[in-house]
């Protein structure tokens, strides 16, 4: 369903609570360089957007968007600016990108596919556990249900047909943020995660890690400091992003931090606690462009 579609619920107040879906589209395809893209302070406008030409002992020239204008300004009134669309985000985190993030073109076209909240649902199956179906028709605690693989019809009880989410909600990084939530729901996103490489997937709190029982190159320096500094929802789900908090949450409040890693043999404990300790490893030794934190990793020894 897309989103001009899901609006017209608010009739004439459409317009002025979301912006229309071609105007969204076509700030998806609008170019950006996320290095050279800011905001600068201005005396009348309060902020310009502008572009970086360059960097030098605490001085940043910058060419304002619109006027063409060169300045000369501190580097302290210079803001990075948000990219117009996510494929443009995610060229920071390298060929990990694929990886974490479904494709801007992909999610797009979730957003435009037909769908009925009423009847779209999910049928239990023996096999399966679930499967996709459209409900036909309810009679005395009773549902018949077509199977959208294969369309076989099926009667069944109600207890046995969960609701499906609208398609902008596939692949959805933090499954909390789900209309509705359950089992079929929760597992079916997972799945669709899964046969996308993309094995971590926020559930509220938790980081969900599904085994890939293969190499995939998402550990790598590039993506190890597009994380660093950014809070949870600011990038795509990551054991990272967890470790990075519970760094940032140790200089912030000076406590001692954990991070429990806990699942079933196989699952990945193993190597996620080597990711974590890798993580701590590389901030702690790397330095980098990041303000207020220690040159050495302040912590106790961290062991599984």
């Amino acid at each position: 369903m897309s989103t001009d579609a899901e609006m017209a619920i608010y009739g004439k107040a459409a317009i002025y609570l979301r912006k229309p879906e071609k105007e969204r589209i076509e700030a998806q395809n609008k170019p950006f360089d996320a290095k050279s893209a800011c905001y600068v302070a201005d005396a009348k406008e309060l902020y310009l957007k502008a572009t970086i030409l360059k960097k030098d002992a605490g001085k940043v020239t910058v060419k304002v968007v619109g006027t063409e204008e060169e300045r000369v300004v501190k580097e302290d009134d210079v803001c990075p600016m948000n990219p117009p669309n996510t494929d443009a985000e995610m060229a920071i985190y390298g060929e990990a990108a694929i990886y974490l993030r479904k494709p801007e073109r992909e999610r797009i076209e979730a957003q435009s596919k037909p769908f009925d909240a009423k009847s779209a649902c999910y049928v239990t199956d023996v096999k399966e556990l679930y499967l996709k179906a459209t409900i036909i028709k309810k009679d005395g605690g009773k549902v018949t249900v077509k199977v959208l693989d294969t369309e076989e019809e099926k009667t069944v009880k109600e207890d046995d047909v969960c609701p499906m989410n609208p398609p902008k909600y596939d692949k959805i990084e933090d499954m909390a943020m789900m209309t509705h939530l359950n089992e079929a729901s929760v597992l079916y996103n997972l799945k669709e995660r899964y046969a996308a490489w993309m094995i971590y997937t926020y559930s509220g709190l938790f980081c969900a890690t599904v085994n890939p029982y293969k190499w995939l190159p998402v550990y790598d320096q590039s993506c190890v400091n597009a994380y660093r500094g950014k809070k949870r929802m600011e990038a795509p789900p990551h054991i990272f992003s967890v470790s990075d908090n519970a760094f940032q949450f140790m200089l912030t409040d000076r406590e001692n931090q954990s991070v429990l890693i806990t699942g079933e043999s196989g699952a990945g404990k193993t190597v996620n606690t080597k990711r974590v300790i890798q993580y701590f490893a590389t901030i702690s030794v790397g330095g980098g462009d990041k303000k207020k934190e220690p040159s050495k990793f302040q912590g106790k020894d961290v062991a599984e």
